[in-house]
């Protein structure tokens, strides 16, 4: 009987083990069901979602090696708008990001940091938290600062529209709109030789003629009115001469302002007129 009895605890003993361990082992399950729902958004998927709604454009760049030391980064994506930052739990992506800012959102374990484009930063955070690209109809509805309107337009009119901007919207204004993009521009030619690969246009009716070197210290109220353009083909500025108006493209890679009395920079400059 002793023996039987034996054999009987024996097996109940191990029967509760096994339950015990089936426990942990539903436990843990759960737990990496919990952290795989944290984890679950991908900068992968971010990024897709977000080119497919218009908010982003270009192809992602891997940028991972350039944030490393970035506590539980999994992958970071760059494009010309924002830089994506996978992370391995919301705690750690939130870390990055500055309250109240249109520049910085943290949707789950999504970092996004917004270069461009943050006037709509509410849309970059509702196509994060549907985890789903924008609808027709709410893409329809995203609304451009009022200054994309005269993107297109030439020099006089662009300035006065980027001067009339709030100060305090100016620099989005110039990062979503103006920074790296193409215009044409029509200027009178105020020298050839101040800078070997460029020519300096003004476009002001209280332009006299001055030279650069006259513009840059004693005319330096026309500066903001002022373009300097780097030339793609250095030879092609022989044909033109101080006085001309032409016109001419170009990517521009730095502003003008009134108050700092600076001027502007073209780069990847052709004579087109």
């Amino acid at each position: 009987m002793k023996k039987y009895a034996f054999l009987a605890a024996s097996v109940m003993a191990i029967g509760l083990v096994a339950a015990c361990g089936s426990e942990e082992a539903v436990e843990e399950t759960g737990t990496e069901e919990v952290a795989k729902e944290e984890t679950g958004m991908t900068a992968d998927d971010a990024y897709s979602w977000l080119k497919e709604s218009g908010l982003v454009t270009g192809e992602a760049e891997d940028v991972t090696s350039k944030y490393e030391g970035s506590e539980g980064l999994v992958k970071a994506i760059r494009t010309p708008e924002a830089d994506i930052m996978q992370y391995e739990t919301v705690e750690q992506a939130k870390k990055y990001e500055k309250p109240d800012s249109d520049t910085s959102k943290v949707v789950d374990n999504v970092f996004v940091l917004l270069k461009a484009n943050q006037d709509k930063s509410e849309q970059f955070v509702q196509v994060l938290e549907a985890k789903a690209p924008l609808s027709a109809e709410q893409a329809a509805a995203v609304e451009n600062h009022p200054f994309a309107d005269s993107m297109n337009a030439d020099f006089n009119a662009y300035t006065t529209a980027f001067y009339g901007v709030p100060t305090d919207e100016r620099s989005m204004v110039y990062d979503t709109y103006v920074k790296d993009k193409e215009v044409t521009w029509t200027g009178t030619v105020a020298d050839t030789e101040a800078m070997g690969d460029s020519i300096v246009l003004v476009s002001s009716d209280d332009y006299n003629g001055q030279d650069w070197s006259t513009l840059s210290t004693d005319n330096k109220e026309l500066l903001p009115y002022t373009i300097v353009v780097e030339l793609k083909d250095e030879s092609s500025k022989a044909g033109i001469k101080n006085g001309d108006e032409v016109k001419v493209k170009g990517v521009v890679g730095s502003r003008g302002d009134v108050d700092s009395q600076f001027n502007w920079k073209l780069y990847e400059g052709e004579i087109v007129e």
